[in-house]
């Protein structure tokens, strides 16, 4: 059984430049990894802009867990960005600024949480951007 969001959406994922995605596909019901059903896999980042009854954004930091909540958010916000921190390779605050993202979620599997490795790029993500050198 997959939810299918009511709400009418456009997903695209960020690279050099956006290439539309499906927030569904399932193509990979039948491969080994289930989560990339959801957001068709981990990408960098992605921004699902959606015609709730909102002017809410939020940003989702997560792993492949985080992946299947994603669909039920819809609903709520007119625009969800969606980043990998294991991908983003962006300073998180001036990029939701520029954005004018006010909400923020961290969804991650528990124990991925708890791995020094995971931690440092959340911290990375964290980091302010160095001062232009004078």
């Amino acid at each position: 059984m997959l939810y299918k969001p009511f709400v009418k959406h456009e997903y695209a994922v960020h690279y050099a430049a956006p290439l539309r995605m499906e927030l569904l596909d399932k193509s990979h019901a039948a491969k080994k990894n289930k989560y990339r059903i959801f957001l068709s896999g981990d990408q960098p980042w992605g921004l699902v802009k959606t015609e709730a009854e909102s002017d809410r954004r939020v940003a989702v930091v997560k792993d492949s867990y985080g992946n299947a909540l994603i669909p039920f958010l819809l609903p709520h916000y007119k625009e969800i960005y969606v980043i990998d921190p294991r991908q983003f390779d962006q300073p998180l605050v001036p990029f939701l600024k520029k954005r004018q993202v006010r909400e923020l979620l961290f969804l991650n599997n528990t124990e991925v949480a708890m791995y020094d490795r995971f931690l440092q790029q959340i911290g990375k993500l964290l980091t302010p951007p160095r001062a232009a050198a004078k």
